[in-house]
């Protein structure tokens, strides 16, 4: 017979601590170990003007089960399971209800990021500002069949003027950025993911 002894220090759950990092509108709340506080280790949560955006939890500072990333609507956008590295329950704000062999290109987090970021970044013309007209500027990021992202074009121009301060944006994105391949029948494909970035003259 083989008996298996288990020490009791072998059962204690790692020490952690909780953190607060505060960036412009974003507030992360997670926890990290007590023995080395660069690695996440618990509960995470990221808030956009005090709504929740992202939630999860790390493990040693990896992401593990199952994340959940919401839209500017606050409604869950999809799931993501980090173990079979898969999204699940994808429902964009159009309504759209999608199936796990099929379904478009996704920034790994929450949609709301990518817009703000682009948004954030770019400005009305002041050679514009007599134009009292609406402008919208529709980007398209190009996502590989790997997910990673491989170049950016302007799949909806406007004014050559808006046109480029949104492609100037866009070639500030950071390289950290990771996005779930779009699924045609089962299979990774290429895909534009696109942002809508509309310009408006303020009074």
């Amino acid at each position: 017979m083989l008996i298996a002894f288990v020490s009791v220090e072998a059962q204690k759950k790692p020490r952690t601590k909780m953190k607060t990092n505060k960036t412009s509108l974003y507030t992360e709340t997670y926890y990290v170990l007590a023995s080395d506080t660069s690695l996440k280790h618990g509960k995470y949560k990221l808030t956009y003007k005090g709504k929740t955006i992202e939630e999860g939890e790390y493990k040693k500072g990896e992401r593990v089960g199952d994340w959940a990333f919401y839209n500017m609507d606050n409604r869950v956008e999809f799931y993501y399971d980090y173990q079979a590295r898969l999204p699940f329950r994808i429902a964009p704000k159009d309504g759209t209800v999608y199936s796990a062999r099929t379904f478009p290109s996704l920034y790994l987090g929450s949609p709301l990021v990518p817009y703000h970021f682009i948004a954030t970044n770019s400005y009305y013309p002041l050679s514009e500002r007599d134009n009292k007209e609406e402008c919208k500027v529709v980007l398209a990021l190009k996502i590989n069949a790997q997910g990673r992202m491989t170049g950016y074009y302007i799949k909806d121009k406007s004014k050559p003027k808006f046109n480029e301060i949104v492609m100037n944006a866009a070639s500030k994105i950071p390289k950290t950025w990771k996005f779930v391949p779009a699924r045609e029948n089962g299979r990774n494909v290429a895909s534009d993911y696109l942002i809508t970035i509309v310009f408006e003259a303020v009074e």
